[in-house]
């Protein structure tokens, strides 16, 4: 079986609390779109599960690896399975590579090993997994609230819409974003963080983004310019009053990122309704 594991955005993240064990509760909206890894479930001979991944990540460590796992307990399924991974969302962007890889997985596996595990026994485990996990078995545009796990289906008001991704030559680790967003509360530098109350946090905490982000500010064909999650990926909504192809666009941030010294990857993406699809299945 071969599945798109798909991205995600998040045009609306704000933070409205935080729990006594120190997990911050969110007002935040999750938008899929194009940008996808690619996975290959195989089946083996015997229960065992094994990961082959271009990713830099211990097996154990791998959440294809930990979602194979945990439908593997619940159902308590005698087969095993072999999955290749694929890396083309880059990691530690805000991007949700790694939640959409687990929801992939779960979905392809409750398929491939038949355990037919309904979706809200699925977004149960992928709780357990990360707190993006549960919207990637959704997908689409979703509202999600608590720590980010109640989620709620909209209706996709970007629907159509192209866009601009740049992502930084570094990644930022969430927990640390999370402290540098606590500390400002803490220092009474109460903010309004603009569409994502962590922007500013990361900000602090990796003062280069702030080049990357004004380069999208001053594109006039770009609107809506933020960081995805915690960052460090940057996206943009382009204008519908952009005329000009996909290929003009990035041909004209990546002479930006040039005159400016900063180097990224640039990518463009559509939103999808769904968070993964089985692309390929001979599984019966």
């Amino acid at each position: 079986m071969k599945l798109k594991a798909y991205a995600k955005v998040n045009p609306h993240l704000k933070i409205t609390g935080v729990r006594e064990d120190g997990y911050h509760l969110l007002d935040i909206s999750y938008l899929a779109i194009d940008l996808h890894d690619s996975l290959t479930l195989s089946k083996v001979k015997g229960k065992g599960i094994t990961v082959a991944s271009s990713a830099p990540i211990k097996v154990e460590e791998n959440l294809c690896y930990r979602a194979a796992r945990a439908l593997k307990e619940a159902s308590r399924s005698p087969k095993g399975v072999h999955i290749e991974l694929r890396k083309n969302i880059p990691i530690g962007a805000g991007l949700g590579g790694g939640s959409s890889d687990a929801a992939a997985t779960l979905v392809g596996l409750n398929q491939l090993w038949e355990t037919d595990l309904p979706r809200r026994e699925l977004v149960h485990l992928g709780k357990e997994l990360g707190a993006d996990v549960p919207f990637f078995l959704f997908g689409g545009y979703c509202k999600g609230g608590g720590t980010g796990v109640q989620i709620e289906p909209a209706r996709n008001r970007f629907h159509g819409r192209t866009l601009l991704i740049v992502d930084p030559p570094f990644s930022l680790s969430t927990p640390q974003v999370y402290r540098n967003y606590d500390d400002l509360k803490k220092e009474g530098k109460v903010f309004d963080g603009g569409k994502n109350d962590l922007q500013k946090a990361a900000l602090k905490l990796k003062p280069k983004l702030k080049d990357y982000l004004h380069l999208l500010e001053r594109n006039s064909a770009i609107e809506g310019e933020m960081i995805s999650g915690s960052g460090s990926a940057l996206f943009g909504f382009v204008k519908k009053s952009w005329k000009k192809g996909k290929r003009e666009l990035r041909a004209t941030l990546s002479y930006g990122l040039e005159k400016e010294g900063l180097r990224g990857e640039i990518f463009t993406a559509k939103p999808v309704e769904c968070g993964q699809e089985i692309v390929h299945s001979k599984h019966k």
